[in-house]
């Protein structure tokens, strides 16, 4: 298992090179043809920083974007497992952050995963939950709710440190295909949200739900997204 891990996690790594490569490629050919815009046309001094500034907002956000693919692709990395899925979202965003710190940047983050094994019908079922804190601070509190639990349930965290993760479990049971829906609600010292996933289920399938707020640091703008990633790790 350990072996496996490694290997996806360096299948992540050569990924985000790659596109990385692709990007200073890009940065290279921009900064060569806006050279020869200033020499042809004399812009004045003014022009030219500010045509810097808005180039400077596009690559990070071509950044962004970038990121935000490399998102899922770390997902598929892993399909084959809840477990390897959980573990290669949290490394890659933290190997993302470290990446990207080097460049004077700097991302923020927080993921709620969510994932079971096959289920039986009418048959306890454990549904593993596991957040992630990498916002640069202290989550204050965290709230889990999942209605649908066996019995209905809710669990409350305090004091997340920041590079740390979160684990906690819910039971349910069912006879047949279902949606659920698990309430996030959380808070910070500088920043609140509440969120819901959505969490499908079948008979004789394992599932894997996974929700994800990052924002990308830039040196001119910052950028953010939300968005929740399904896939279905098993079936007849």
């Amino acid at each position: 298992m350990l072996k496996e891990s490694r290997m996806l996690e360096e299948n992540i790594k050569c990924s985000m090179k790659g596109s990385m490569k692709g990007q200073i490629f890009l940065i290279i050919a921009i900064l060569f043809i806006l050279f020869f815009v200033v020499l042809r046309n004399g812009m004045s001094l003014a022009e030219i920083l500010e045509n810097q500034k808005t180039l400077e907002e596009n690559l990070d956000r071509l950044e962004f974007d970038n990121i935000r693919l490399e998102y899922i692709n770390a997902i598929s990395t892993g399909f084959n497992s809840t477990i390897n899925i959980t573990n290669n979202t949290v490394n890659f965003t933290r190997y993302v952050q470290l990446v990207e710190q080097s460049k004077g940047l700097d991302i923020k983050a927080l993921s709620v995963q969510a994932s079971f094994g096959n289920v039986s019908p009418s048959t306890d079922i454990t549904l593993n939950i596991t957040a992630f804190n990498l916002l640069g601070e202290t989550i204050s509190y965290l709230n889990l709710t999942f209605t649908n639990a066996t019995p209905a349930a809710q669990k409350t965290f305090s004091s997340i440190p920041d590079n740390t993760t979160q684990e906690t479990f819910f039971n349910f049971n069912t006879g047949s295909a279902v949606n659920y829906t698990l309430y996030i609600s959380w808070n910070t010292s500088s920043r609140n949200s509440s969120e819901t996933i959505t969490i499908p289920v079948d008979i004789a399938q394992s599932k894997y739900a996974g929700f994800f707020d990052f924002e990308l640091v830039g040196k001119r703008s910052n950028h953010r997204d939300k968005f929740t990633e399904t896939v279905t790790i098993s079936k007849p």
